[in-house]
């Protein structure tokens, strides 16, 4: 088996553990993304946090600017889509029907309150840590940055798939989605040079127009 192979197996594996993990331990717990948010968040806060020690996130690739350089941006980017979403919950509130469709489908952060909205957060940054993480892995391999792209792309997709499970036909909000997701997000780390910053809006601002057609449409 290549070096390669391996380590997109590894990090399949470790990524269907956490996401299983949120998905069929926490709620014995009576934890989601929505009741008792605070040790969901915790979850994947700190698997970030592993992540992120794992692959060493803060020595960044040639071309990016430095890791607090581009930090920065990402909290202010995040501040403003909570407030963002704040605002949208209280000027534009859901009807009953809504909100009871959005609590049945058991995706819960087009609720835009604060607790699914801390909860995306830390979702967001663990999976844009392990992005990260894999790309780094990937290219240690000294392969190309298009044959990158196409190994990520092909893995983010399959790690979608079991989304179905849990999510039903909602989970099709996210398996279709990941099929360009994946690209975009290689390309913009790949590429730029606040591609961390790009990555991360690029996901979140996803989440953002989802939930708000989720809300309205």
């Amino acid at each position: 088996m290549t070096t390669v192979r391996l380590i997109l197996i590894k990090w399949v594996l470790f990524w269907f553990i956490v996401a299983g993990g949120s998905i069929y331990v926490l709620p014995n717990f009576g934890a989601d993304q929505y009741h008792r948010f605070y040790i969901t968040s915790i979850y994947f806060f700190s698997f970030a946090l592993i992540g992120a020690y794992y692959y060493n996130i803060t020595e960044v690739f040639p071309h990016h600017a430095s890791f607090k350089n581009q930090l920065v941006p990402i909290f202010l980017i995040s501040l403003f889509t909570t407030l963002a979403c704040l605002f949208v919950n209280r000027q534009f509130p859901i009807s009953d029907v809504v909100q009871n469709k959005i609590m049945l489908s058991k995706f819960y952060f087009p609720l835009f309150n604060i607790e699914t909205i801390i909860t995306k957060l830390c979702d967001i940054s663990f999976q844009q840590v392990f992005i990260y993480g894999i790309l780094k892995k990937l290219k240690s391999q000294k392969i190309s940055n298009r044959e990158a792209l196409t190994l990520f792309s092909i893995s983010f997709f399959i790690i979608h798939l079991p989304l179905i499970f849990s999510l039903k036909l909602y989970a099709f909000y996210f398996i279709i989605p990941s099929c360009f997701a994946g690209v975009i997000f290689s390309y913009l780390i790949l590429n730029y040079r606040h591609g961390l910053v790009k990555s991360f809006s690029t996901h979140l601002m996803f989440y953002f127009f989802v939930g708000l057609y989720l809300r309205y449409f």
